[in-house]
């Protein structure tokens, strides 16, 4: 039968406190169910040698077989990574403690390859960087990839726990923290399972640098992270969600998140002493009307079925209450679910601008 799991874009779980140490075990668990599905051994396919009656009853107990294979392992991972909690809280707070950003994860991507090399598992590096590749099982086919990204936010973190950010303006605040270490615990776990015959095929664990901006995956995959022998068939990855009761997963099918861009403008007019606007052309007022215009691009040039966000974030202008200034610039982000192969650029003239 069709052994191949649904394609898991995001699953989500986490709350920023103490008593939710477990979860990070769970949710390891789960990564390890993704490639036990794909990577246990399945049963020899069925060749009707009766009727097609007596090869359905044949193939009906083989998939009983191979769903109670995979339920044992199932559960000893569960087992496992609740035996890891200690193991696992405290690689994640190790993390938080020495958030980096984009490519620049020294600290954070040596403390993953001593972890990584403490438990036996060889790894490629660097790879984009300061990613790593590592590989558990048996080096052939099938072969599922497990992705957590490791940089941080430039953030302050104002916190009195004692792994708190020891980085100034850097912090673990979009959870990258967890997910590297749940990726820790589930190499761990997997590794142990493959030094044990349990594993038919590869995983392979991608440990990201870059997701906050600087295209980290597209780098990785360039490095030939998903090309390697044995190639990817598919790759799982996971977000923390803060706003999910802590313990729940949430997935549907298709996309989950939206694709990124951001963009900056400029715009130019002429400057003039504020009680005579007439002398000079104001790029003030230019800039709210394209800003408004702006949000036409999603009303009349996305399909309404589809998703998008056009949001302006930052406005710079002037410095005195009395003087209209000469520019304007101002910024923001695109969010699209869809791929966009062509942006349609409209030229804005106004008022001499």
């Amino acid at each position: 039968g069709d052994r191949t799991l649904p394609h898991f874009q995001r699953m989500s779980t986490y709350k920023h406190c103490g008593k939710c140490s477990s979860i990070w075990t769970v949710v390891a668990s789960v990564l390890v169910l993704f490639c036990s599905a794909v990577c246990a051994d399945p049963a020899q396919p069925v060749v009707s040698e009766a009727s097609g009656f007596n090869t359905g009853l044949q193939a009906a107990a083989q998939a009983d077989q191979f769903g109670s294979l995979l339920q044992a392992q199932v559960n000893r991972a569960v087992t496992a990574a609740q035996g890891l909690a200690e193991w696992t809280v405290g690689n994640r707070r190790k993390l938080h403690s020495i958030p980096e950003l984009q490519y620049d994860l020294d600290k954070t991507s040596n403390y993953v390859r001593e972890v990584l090399g403490s438990i036996g598992v060889e790894y490629r590096f660097p790879v984009a960087k300061n990613g790593i590749v590592a590989d558990i099982g048996t080096g052939q086919a099938p072969c599922v990839a497990l992705r957590a990204d490791m940089d941080a936010l430039p953030i302050e973190e104002i916190s009195s726990v004692d792994y708190a950010s020891t980085h100034k303006g850097k912090m673990h605040a979009c959870g990258h923290d967890g997910h590297t270490s749940m990726l820790l615990t589930a190499a761990r776990i997997l590794k142990e399972q493959a030094d044990q015959g349990l594993l038919n095929g590869t995983v392979r664990l991608l440990f990201q640098p870059a997701e906050e901006g600087g295209a980290g995956a597209l780098s990785m995959i360039r490095d030939g992270a998903l090309s390697q022998h044995p190639p990817v068939q598919m790759v799982h990855g996971l977000h923390v969600w803060p706003t999910l009761p802590t313990g729940t997963f949430a997935t549907k099918v298709g996309p989950v998140m939206g694709a990124s861009g951001f963009f900056s403008v400029k715009l130019f007019g002429k400057g003039s002493h504020a009680a005579l606007p007439q002398e000079g052309v104001d790029p003030i007022i230019a800039a709210t009307h394209v800003i408004s215009m702006l949000q036409s691009i999603i009303s009349r040039n996305v399909n309404p079925i589809n998703s998008g966000v056009v949001s302006i974030t930052k406005i710079h202008a002037g410095s005195a209450f009395n003087v209209i200034p000469p520019e304007v610039e101002f910024g923001g982000t695109i969010r699209a679910i869809d791929r966009v192969r062509k942006l349609t650029t409209t030229n804005f003239e106004y008022s001499g601008c």
